[in-house]
């Protein structure tokens, strides 16, 4: 019986002991940092250069071909026959920029009108036909004048322009008597990588021939193209390249 006592009075005892909570550690959540949004680069321009074209400087003419060259192109006036071997030739009186074509026969220019001389202005792009050949084809518009295309007849080969084309590569091959002058026969390769000859007139430093061989070959003969400036004379009057008072413009 005291030990039945003993067990009861031990059990209530422990039944009335404070009873210990276990701490639960809990972990703090992490701070939660700020998000850093970073700015987006400036955008980087390369510098534009502007760049200029290489002008690649031809090398001079030879010292002698040069002072032909400068001579022939001192020439302010002079007159020639263009082409004298075909057709549709003519004679050119040139001073300044102004010039006069006479053609060896007569330019239809419309139904029943002819002309066989054309005075050409290029400054004011301007051509004007005249009729002076005796004979019937003339003579209904005698004393008349009348614009002409300027875009035909304002087209002309001159001694002059062969001249400018000159390459530095030219050389003396010989000398010629042609159309009773004394020329200079010069060669060399032009713009267009052909084979080309120039007679040079001696005494007033003009070509009196041109020759375009077919290619670029020192050993080529084809000719593909001849030009001529014959019965060349220096000197040419204001008047013989203005239109005269006694023709009416139409």
């Amino acid at each position: 019986m005291k030990y039945i006592l003993a067990i009861i009075i031990a059990l209530f005892l422990l039944a009335c002991a404070p009873v210990a909570l276990e701490k639960t550690s809990e972990t703090a959540p992490a701070p939660i940092e700020p998000k850093v949004i970073k700015p987006a680069p400036a955008p980087t321009f390369e510098p534009v250069v502007e760049t200029t074209p290489t002008v690649v400087e031809e090398p001079p003419l030879p010292k002698d071909i040069a002072y032909i060259v400068e001579k022939g192109l001192a020439v302010t006036s002079y007159q020639y026959e263009f082409d004298n071997s075909k057709p549709d030739t003519y004679e050119v009186y040139l001073r300044d920029t102004k010039f006069r074509k006479v053609y060896r026969d007569t330019m239809r220019f419309k139904e029943g009108v002819y002309y066989n001389e054309v005075y050409v202005n290029p400054s004011q792009k301007q051509a004007v036909g005249v009729c002076t050949k005796l004979g019937t084809t003339c003579g209904p518009i005698w004393n008349k004048a009348f614009k002409v295309s300027y875009e035909k007849e304002g087209e002309l080969l001159t001694p002059q322009d062969v001249l400018r084309l000159i390459r530095p590569d030219v050389k003396k091959v010989g000398d010629q008597l042609f159309d009773n002058q004394r020329t200079l026969i010069l060669q060399y390769i032009n713009a267009q990588g052909k084979k080309e000859r120039v007679w040079v007139d001696a005494y007033n430093n003009l070509p009196l021939k041109q020759e375009i061989f077919a290619s670029g070959d020192p050993e080529e003969e084809s000719i593909k193209e001849v030009h001529t400036f014959t019965r060349a004379i220096i000197g040419v009057r204001k008047s013989d390249v203005t239109l005269p008072e006694n023709f009416q413009l139409s």
